[in-house]
């Protein structure tokens, strides 16, 4: 089955690391420390082994100044002089939802004691 798209379409645009094509100053930035990054794919991106250390946890990552996310390490591989991090989306926080989670889980106390 063959499909025809107009002139001029354009796909919309994908959220996540894989709509990056190219990272002009991509950078990563792991507690205070920030690194340049060489590049970015879906699900992972490369680094210099030589300036940047073995990295855990949860890290942002920065396209110039825009941030791009806030992403867990799953896994780090060294090869040659690149490190590469295979990492996934890390799941946002609702903040403003807490104090109503600490009211839901106070009256669940209360109530779990009559």
């Amino acid at each position: 089955m063959d499909i025809f798209l107009p002139n001029g379409f354009q796909p919309s645009a994908r959220t996540g690391l894989s709509s990056r094509t190219r990272p002009r100053a991509c950078s990563v930035k792991a507690g205070e420390a920030v690194f340049p990054v060489l590049r970015i794919w879906d699900g992972g991106f490369a680094v210099t082994a030589d300036l940047v250390p073995v990295l855990s946890g949860l890290v942002d990552l920065y396209d110039g100044t825009e941030h791009l996310g806030q992403y867990a390490i799953r896994r780090c591989e060294t090869a040659m002089s690149e490190r590469s991090f295979v990492v996934r989306r890390a799941p946002s926080v609702n903040y403003a939802a807490v104090p109503e989670m600490d009211q839901l889980q106070a009256f669940q106390r209360h109530e779990g004691r009559r």
